[in-house]
């Protein structure tokens, strides 16, 4: 069996037929609904969790661009050293082949750090990208990578100016334009929301959303800043992102803002959402956007 699991990721190309990863027993798997009807999990070729080696094993995004054809990112530590290795892996035809360590991501073989990948969208088949984040020691690079048919590009590191980042989400509006969110992080300073995007299959720098920085209220190492928590593009530059942003040492909202043609908006923050002492704030935050 796969004892303790849990399904991190689904996606669906029409009624009756998707595929859903995540992880269980060490060992990141998939599972396809054909016509309606689910098939028994599968084991990512080559994306095992190592015997007693503390780390972990799982699909953490699923992406389909036809029936048979998807793309499915993670993190496993058979793949790198003991404290996990972001993957890659497609499905051609309805065929999943081994997962493959992100190009140009470090191997941490028996290291303090890790690294993963937490999103990833395909648009044609053998046609996506990725995005996740390399940890080493004491600060965390994000990454986005690219596939072409059939060919992972080597990772890019997304530098905000921070001593950390972290690419959290991304979607595809064609194969060559994409947008990726996430934050980036100071040491005492919070994070700040931060978004790239892919033109003609060149990335650029990532930028901060305009007004989050008006609405972010006192930060800390621990309290806090701003983030993007999921991106969704429905056509080339026009995409839409929501996440949260705080408005105090203790309260956060949640935000939206949208792309169109290559120009943000200003962040709107989501109004009438209330703690339980019937206060504006608390906790409050964006977690999907589907356009």
């Amino acid at each position: 069996g796969w004892g303790e699991s849990s399904i991190n990721a689904v996606s669906c190309t029409s009624n009756g037929n998707c595929v859903a990863g995540g992880g269980g027993a060490g060992q990141a798997f998939l599972v396809t609904e054909t016509n309606g009807k689910w098939s028994s999990a599968l084991a990512v070729p080559g994306a095992t969790e190592l015997p007693a080696a503390g780390g972990s094993a799982s699909v953490n995004s699923v992406s389909c661009s036809s029936v048979g054809n998807c793309g499915a990112g993670g993190i496993s530590d058979q793949l790198g050293g003991n404290y996990g290795q972001a993957f890659v892996v497609n499905e051609v035809n309805g065929t999943w082949g081994s997962a493959q360590v992100v190009p140009g991501v470090p191997n941490h073989n028996n290291s303090s750090g890790s690294s993963g990948v937490n999103s990833i969208s395909c648009t044609t088949p053998l046609s996506c990208s990725a995005g996740g984040y390399d940890y080493a020691t004491s600060n965390m690079d994000g990454f986005v990578t690219s596939e072409v048919n059939g060919v992972w590009g080597t990772a890019i590191e997304i530098s905000s100016g921070s001593t950390s980042t972290q690419i959290v989400s991304v979607s595809c509006g064609s194969a060559t334009s994409c947008t990726a969110g996430g934050y980036g992080e100071s040491t005492y300073a919070g994070s700040s929301a931060i978004v790239v995007s892919e033109a003609n299959g060149v990335w650029g720098k990532a930028v901060g959303l305009p007004g989050l920085a008006a609405i972010n209220g006192p930060s800390s190492d621990f309290a806090g800043g701003s983030n993007v928590s999921s991106v969704s593009c429905r056509g080339v530059g026009d995409c839409s992102v929501g996440g949260q942003v705080s408005v105090s040492v203790t309260d956060t909202v949640g935000f939206v803002d949208n792309e169109t043609r290559g120009v943000w908006s200003k962040a709107l923050v989501i109004v009438g959402v209330v703690n339980t002492s019937g206060t504006f704030g608390g906790n409050a935050f964006i977690n999907s956007v589907s356009c």
